[in-house]
């Protein structure tokens, strides 16, 4: 079985917050991790660039407001 995008969206995000893979659900989102603030936001965003392989440009970075867009926007 092959890895979905949210599967390993959840993975990044549960590492660059340290929380738990099971805590990580589509509506996760800046209002719901104490973390992700806006050095947390870029480490993401960083993260993210690593794991997928893709440049993700500074006007997609500010649309990035739960783990639904990250999504979304991976998969365009």
């Amino acid at each position: 079985m092959s890895e979905t995008t949210f599967d390993r969206v959840r993975t990044v995000v549960a590492a660059c917050f340290q929380m738990p893979e099971s805590a990580v659900s589509l509506e996760t989102s800046p209002l719901t991790v104490v973390a992700w603030d806006s050095m947390g936001h870029m480490t993401l965003v960083l993260a993210l660039e690593q794991e997928f392989g893709n440049y993700i440009e500074p006007e997609d970075m500010e649309r990035l407001l739960s783990v639904q867009d990250i999504v979304a926007l991976l998969e365009r």
